[in-house]
């Protein structure tokens, strides 16, 4: 977690002398997640989206050049799976839900295409990897680090001087096997799954420069 902090400070203060091409801000953001675990070599164990978990983050949004920009992120965000079927407690059959939900502390390093839409609306197009390392580490349930690719779209409106209003949304798709699930009855064959996560998020901006 200290490494991840580091480097993305470090990267930050490189880019800070080209803020004379624009506004640096800083937004911070909420929301929910839509998480979910998948398991890509069994499709009867494709699991449901849930609303369950959360995200919160900090964000610098750097200009480069033009209208493209770079955006520096780190928060944490709740990853897991939901599923639902029949459960048995003697002779008898019912319906039941389960699923697991564990916080990883995420960090991203997006490119931002802006799009000025007007004076008070700007448009951002983000994209780029993201890097998640588990904030309470069970190795029997899932993998200490996360890795994949993050792609949303943000739009912020100015509220009164630098103070704005931001609302977006950000998806994730982990590229890593962060869980794995020993099916008994299959002789003890291993299956792993996949993280993907669609955050909805609501924060405030502030610009300088």
């Amino acid at each position: 977690m200290r490494r991840i902090a580091i480097c993305v400070v470090a990267l930050f203060l490189l880019l800070l002398p080209t803020s004379a091409q624009g506004q640096v801000t800083f937004t911070v953001t909420g929301g929910p997640n839509i998480a979910t675990w998948v398991w890509p070599e069994r499709a009867d164990r494709r699991e449901s989206w849930s609303w369950h978990g959360g995200a919160l983050g900090l964000a610098a949004g750097v200009p480069i050049v033009g209208n493209w920009g770079v955006q520096l992120g780190i928060g944490l965000s709740q990853k897991g799976w939901h599923g639902e079927g029949t459960c048995a407690a003697g002779w008898e059959t019912f319906a039941c839900e389960w699923g697991k939900w564990i916080t990883y502390a995420e960090s991203t390093v997006l490119a931002d295409r802006r799009v000025q839409l007007s004076n008070r609306f700007r448009l951002h197009l983000l994209a780029g990897p993201a890097l998640g390392y588990q904030w309470d580490p069970q190795p029997q349930v899932a993998a200490r680090f996360d890795f994949g690719i993050a792609g949303g779209a943000r739009l912020d409106t100015r509220i009164r001087g630098g103070l704005g209003l931001s609302v977006g949304a950000l998806y994730t798709h982990g590229l890593k096997n962060v869980h794995s699930m020993d099916v008994i009855e299959e002789w003890k064959k291993w299956y792993y799954s996949k993280s993907r996560t669609l955050t909805l998020r609501t924060g405030l901006s502030y610009a300088i420069g």
